[in-house]
């Protein structure tokens, strides 16, 4: 059996964000803030890649399509969805998606 991770790569840089270089008028090389906000200027979010943990595992795709799914629409059921969506497969990715979003939907609709 194949082992997935269900989350992409975490990066731990201090400073993600980056200010626009037409922003900058007192220095000139980059500058970085951990805020996403400076002076009321939208940073952009560049993490640096040497700041990336390793990880042994590849990313499942299907899971990483979902992430992108909930982040542009929060209000759909995203995991109904998917579930719906996915072959009956009980190996490879498909199998792992399917553990997982079955895991997560008895969790959100357990009583208390």
């Amino acid at each position: 059996m194949t082992i997935y991770s269900s989350r992409p790569p975490f990066n731990d840089d201090p400073f993600p964000y980056l200010w626009p270089q037409e922003k900058l008028i007192w220095t000139s090389g980059p500058l970085r803030s951990m805020f996403s906000e400076g002076d009321g200027i939208n940073l952009i979010h560049d993490p640096r890649p040497e700041f990336d943990r390793p990880q042994h595992n590849r990313t499942n795709s299907i899971l990483e399509s979902l992430r992108a799914g909930i982040a542009a629409d929060p209000s759909n059921n995203w995991f109904r969805t998917f579930l719906v969506t996915l072959p009956n497969w009980d190996h490879g990715e498909v199998g792992h998606a399917r553990r997982v979003l079955t895991r997560l939907v008895s969790l959100e609709f357990t009583d208390d």
